[in-house]
């Protein structure tokens, strides 16, 4: 998807950008809910018996889903490009974008976690847990 727009004006300090998309529900009640907080949060018992929130995606062949959920089973890729585009010139220059420090403190710091061991590596710290990863 391609959008042009025009700034009538120059901004000066951080910028935000903000977009809406149709036909699209991530923000539908089932689809919220559908997901286990403890797991989200490193809580490695919750990680043997999620949530029955997250059904049907909490188990598969009987072995427990971690993360489990539908926003888990679910992948989206926002990715935005800014260019500018000079009309002097032909050449169109890419605006450089933040990509750290975009996230909320409280996302980062107390709401998600990833479950505590020896390692920071996910498949190897669930490795022989009998846990399906995604």
């Amino acid at each position: 998807c391609v959008i042009n727009f025009t700034l009538d004006q120059s901004f000066e300090g951080n910028v935000f950008m903000y977009y809406g998309l149709s036909n699209f529900y991530q923000n539908h009640r089932r689809y919220v809910k559908s997901r286990d907080d403890s797991q989200l949060n490193g809580n490695n018992i919750s990680l043997h018996k999620p949530s029955k929130e997250c059904e049907p995606y909490h188990t598969s062949e009987n072995k427990p889903i971690a993360p489990c959920g539908a926003i888990a089973n679910s992948m989206f890729n926002d990715t935005l490009t800014l260019v500018h585009y000079d009309h002097n010139t032909s050449k169109p220059m890419n605006i450089s974008l933040l990509r750290k420090g975009i996230a909320w403190w409280t996302d980062k710091n107390v709401k998600f976690r990833n479950p505590t061991g020896e390692t920071n590596n996910l498949a190897i710290l669930f490795q022989g847990k009998n846990i399906i990863s995604g």
